[in-house]
């Protein structure tokens, strides 16, 4: 226990002498680490959740979701984090590669990047994340005309006493510049003797700069005290030890603390180099101390992400020959004569086409054995994408009204241009593995790419395209069973050429909400202005002109779905929910109907015992199938209901899960039949939003338009939406009622 007190008492204090830090690691060994196991344990700290899903690894880091900013949170790629974490860990090991994404603009290559950031930032500011730093403190007398740093510093204190808690005026301090771990202060007996014998701490060596200031200080306090004893590492760094100071420090993207990028364009000769100006102490040009010496400085980008993150944003021309040489000599640099050992992470991004570009250079076989490649596509999950665009309206909602399902048909758009028909590669032999999914070619075929973005959305096939195609519950097992094939067809295509990313989403909707009309966005406009993009901009935009896919029957399909959409919202709204009524209705068919007819093989009778099976199979057949049944039929839907039932579940809920398929095709039967009863609600409603008085109705009926309006304001609009909702409706009453 008291050990951990002062664990967390020397966790809280910002400056450390060498001895506290030499305590406080000796007790958390994990706070001496390189920048790839610093990143990694940044990770892992705000916990991970795991999935498989097509077949692969998706991994969610939690720390990339830290940030409220949309250019700093990673949203979906779950394949893309679990390759990061990977390779991280791989070069946990051995830190000799650089990590590239690569990928079209706009696939989040950035951001994840940013997101990496933030989460460092955040971990550094935790007592987890601590990070330490030396620097050289040396006093100064009073009076200017005293040897500065030297009386003071060589007279006799206690042997533990240390300058390190002094106040900065009164000292001249030089920062160490390529942030040394203090562990490398010792000799590799004492690193053993304290340390253990982790690699990172054993193989690496102080700066140059570091290096020269301790053996001056050394050789100083040697001469002057007249120290001729053997070569014991602790007693020689006990010399010096009272001129050094650990300091807590703390990542920033901002401040380029521990963390750098370079820009494109930025020229590689100033990625590190020596400072050419002399240090500018408070009192003089340099300690009295290190008079004898010159103390080098090592400036420029790599410097600032020495013991972190260096990240070059689609920079990396002329840098080739750097980063091989880097990696190929253990990230070492030979700088105006001085040799440094840079402890840094390195990690990029670039296009597609700027990487073929480099692929000409000369020294790019060299480069490519130290880069671990991570291809980003675009989003195919458009619940995902609308998460990133819902941060967007989020914004625009303080000044706007944002009609629902906006953000989520924009996704659905975006998503559906992404994609390619179903069995379309003629270079894709995967299939030959199942013949009976070939066997379903026709149909797969004639899936929209509304459907197969639906499919990938949910992993599996949506009943509601099951039952579109009509497709038999083997045949849904089959698909099921093979969705991993269906998604490995394009998966090394989809979403990786240019495409709709959020730049041009963002543009759109800015653009759409100047057009919009009374100051709301809603999908009624939000698809015209994509219609006025894909008739009257499509050479402007390569991924519209060159598609495989029509744009605009994209936008068909877009607008079937909304339909889709709010005929299920507009249901509930005129109250025409009728899945329960057909629920129950199944549960008898099959409870005191069929069972009655194939388990205790009697006929069906009513109360007074006559019998009835004709009367009951007809009524029901024809709710729930539009039909009446054969016996064969009959016996194979029982066969259905006995096969797939799973004990201990109500029946309610089998039924449900079961017959999903039929519910939803009775459910359609029942509301085509209110068609008129719709448009006569629909009138009223209009008519109510529009301020006139509903006098033609019973005081009942216009209590009920009321009701229904309420429920239709309750779901999100405004009354300006909610009146271009029911008028588009009543307009489209046809296509309303029929879906």
């Amino acid at each position: 226990m008291e050990d951990n007190q002062r664990v967390t008492e020397l966790l809280g204090k910002a400056i450390l002498s060498l001895s506290e830090w030499k305590e406080l690691v000796m007790q958390r060994p994990k706070l001496i680490r390189s920048a790839p196991q610093y990143v990694k344990d940044a990770l892992e700290f705000y916990g991970m959740e795991q999935q498989m899903r097509f077949g692969r690894r998706d991994l969610n880091l939690k720390a990339l979701q830290l940030s409220d900013k949309l250019d700093e949170r990673l949203i979906g790629h779950g394949h893309i984090q679990a390759r990061l974490y990977e390779i991280l860990t791989t070069l946990c090991r051995d830190n000799t590669k650089m990590i590239l994404l690569v990928g079209p603009n706009g696939s989040a290559k950035s951001t994840l990047w940013n997101a990496v950031s933030y989460a460092l930032e955040a971990y550094s500011k935790t007592p987890e994340g601590a990070r330490y730093l030396i620097e050289w403190v040396f006093p100064h007398d009073e009076d200017q005309g005293k040897k500065v740093g030297f009386s003071q510093a060589l007279e006799d204190f206690d042997e533990d006493f240390t300058f390190a808690f002094m106040d900065d005026e009164k000292l001249d301090k030089i920062i160490d510049d390529a942030a040394c771990s203090p562990a490398w202060l010792y000799e590799a007996e004492a690193r053993r003797k304290y340390f253990g014998t982790n690699k990172y701490v054993l193989d690496n060596h102080l700066s140059p700069q570091a290096w020269k200031i301790l053996q001056e200080i050394i050789n100083v306090y040697k001469t002057k005290k007249k120290v001729r004893t053997e070569y014991s590492p602790d007693e020689v760094l006990k010399l010096a030890e009272r001129h050094i100071r650990i300091r807590r420090t703390y990542i920033s993207k901002t401040y380029q603390e521990g963390l750098a990028v370079m820009d494109p364009g930025t020229n590689p000769v100033y990625m590190a180099q020596k400072q050419k100006s002399p240090y500018g102490f408070g009192r003089r040009n340099t300690p009295y101390l290190l008079k004898n010496i010159e103390v080098p400085e090592l400036a420029g980008p790599l410097s600032k992400a020495a013991n972190g993150l260096m990240i070059m944003e689609d920079s990396l021309e002329g840098i080739l020959q750097f980063v091989s040489q880097f990696f190929n000599d253990k990230r070492k640099l030979n700088i105006d004569g001085e040799r440094y050992t840079l402890d840094l992470m390195l990690a990029g991004s670039i296009n597609p086409e700027k990487l073929n570009l480099l692929k000409q250079d000369p020294e790019y076989n060299r480069f490519r054995t130290r880069l671990e490649i991570i291809n980003v596509p675009y989003l195919l999950d458009y619940r995902l994408e609308t998460q990133i665009y819902k941060a967007k309206f989020d914004d625009l909602r303080a000044y706007y009204h944002i009609a629902p399902h906006t953000e989520d048909l924009f996704a659905l758009f975006c998503v559906m241009c992404r994609l390619e028909p179903i069995m379309s590669n003629p270079h894709y032999g995967a299939y030959e593995e199942a013949p009976e999914l070939v066997a379903l070619k026709d149909k797969l075929t004639k899936f929209t790419l509304l459907d197969k973005a639906k499919m990938y959305a949910l992993g599996k096939l949506p009943e509601e395209v099951a039952s579109r195609y009509h497709l038999s519950s083997d045949e849904q097992n089959t698909i099921n069973r093979h969705i991993e094939l269906i998604y490995n067809e394009h998966s090394d295509r989809e979403g990786r050429t240019y495409n709709f990313s959020y730049r041009e989403v963002d543009a759109i909707i800015d653009r759409a909400m100047l057009d919009a009309p009374s100051g709301f966005l809603s999908p009624i406009s939000l698809m015209q202005k994509l219609e006025d993009v894909i008739q009257v901009e499509r050479a402007d935009y390569p991924f519209l002109r060159d598609a495989d896919s029509d744009a605009a029957e994209l936008l068909q399909l877009l607008d079937q779905e909304y339909f889709q959409i709010i005929n299920l919202e507009m249901r509930d709204v005129f109250r025409f929910d009728y899945e329960g009524q057909i629920v129950q209705q199944i549960e008898s068919y099959l409870v005191t109907g069929l069972k009655t007819l194939y388990i205790d093989k009697t006929a069906i009778r009513d109360q007074g015992g006559n019998d009835v099976t004709q009367r009951f199979l007809r009524d029901r057949e024809m709710l729930i199938f539009g039909k009446g049944l054969s016996d064969g039929e009959r016996q194979n839907f029982w066969f259905e209901w006995s096969a797939k039932v799973q004990a201990g579940v109500p029946p309610t809920q089998n039924i449900r899960t079961i017959f999903e398929s039929h519910i939803y095709q009775a459910r359609d039967r029942m509301y085509q039949e209110k068609r008129t009863e719709i448009q006569r609600k629909l009138d009223a409603m209009l008519l109510s939003l529009e301020g006139s008085k509903l006098g033609h109705l019973s005081p009942e009926e216009a209590q009920e338009v009321q009701e229904n309006l309420q429920t239709l304001l309750s779901k999100g609009y405004n009354e300006q939406s909610a009146h271009e909702l029911l008028g588009y409706l009543k307009s489209n009453l046809d296509r309303l009622v029929a879906l």
